[in-house]
């Protein structure tokens, strides 16, 4: 997995954090915010570990899509 590729946004709090924990030297209980988007670009969520347990964020745009950065296979 990428750190920039669209995901299903209906995971999971297990689903968000086994893809983080995919990720080389990631943990999803670090101080660490990781951010999520659906194809689209009109959706975020954030998964966040608070000393009780995780957060998870979501934002929607009503109009618009977020920036992101592209893929290699994008850019190829």
């Amino acid at each position: 997995m990428s750190g920039v590729q669209a995901v299903d946004l209906r995971r999971s709090f297990e689903g968000f954090v086994a893809m983080v924990t995919q990720l080389p030297r990631k943990d999803e209980r670090s101080s660490q915010v990781f951010m999520f988007t659906n194809k689209r670009r009109d959706r975020v969520r954030l998964l966040y570990w608070e000393a009780s347990g995780l957060w998870l964020m979501t934002r929607r745009l009503e109009l618009g899509m977020f920036a992101w950065p592209k893929t290699a296979q994008a850019d190829a």
